[in-house]
């Protein structure tokens, strides 16, 4: 959960170092190169009574990410990744459970699949879906990077420290919004497990 302390809006890099972006259908999510687009940011938000659990809302259409029971072809285990309407806000498959994995994240779903990038030839190519790596070659496509691109400084005060000392963030500009020439601060629990805030748009070439 580390991974979003704070965080107000994120992009979610994959292992093929590719955006997750929410299609201009209103209703697909797949993975693209064009990190500077809106459809490639996302809105974290918390659930109630679940510390642990976060949705993610797309600031291209405001629907939710959210793991369906459809199967993406038939025959195969990997579901669909759809966009789901506000409506859906406290249905449980908009919740993810982040996992940390080193410096990525892997982001699970009510009923214990991962959203993963997938690779590949069509119609696997650049499409998402939930499911479990039944083989060692895909296991890392359910590892992503979180790109932090704002951040919430009214939700805490205070992180806490490995040495055990408190010590307040140092703020990035008025209403929490990150200038993308310069690096996010982060305690020394962030250092090991984020990358330094890259600017919008460096991605697109």
């Amino acid at each position: 959960m580390e991974f979003f302390h704070r965080a107000k809006v994120v992009r979610l890099r994959s292992q093929h170092n590719k955006f997750l972006t929410a299609c201009d259908d209103e209703e697909g999510v797949k993975q693209t190169r064009h990190g500077s687009s809106k459809a490639a940011r996302w809105a974290v938000e918390t659930v109630e009574g679940k510390p642990n659990v976060i949705r993610l809302k797309s600031c291209q259409t405001w629907k939710y990410l959210s793991a369906s029971d459809d199967h993406f072809l038939l025959g195969m285990t990997g579901k669909k990744v759809l966009q789901a309407s506000p409506r859906a806000r406290s249905d449980p498959i908009v919740e993810w459970e982040p996992l940390k994995e080193g410096s990525w994240v892997r982001l699970r779903t009510r009923k214990g699949n991962f959203l993963r990038a997938n690779g590949g030839i069509p119609p696997w190519m650049n499409s998402v879906t939930h499911d479990v790596p039944s083989r060692s070659a895909t296991q890392d496509w359910v590892l992503w990077m979180v790109d932090i691109l704002e951040v919430d400084y009214q939700s805490g005060p205070l992180v806490k420290e490995d040495d055990g000392a408190d010590h307040h963030d140092q703020t990035a500009g008025e209403g929490g919004n990150l200038d993308h020439e310069e690096g996010l601060s982060r305690s020394s629990s962030y250092s090991s497990t984020m990358n330094t805030v890259e600017k919008i748009g460096s991605d697109d070439r």
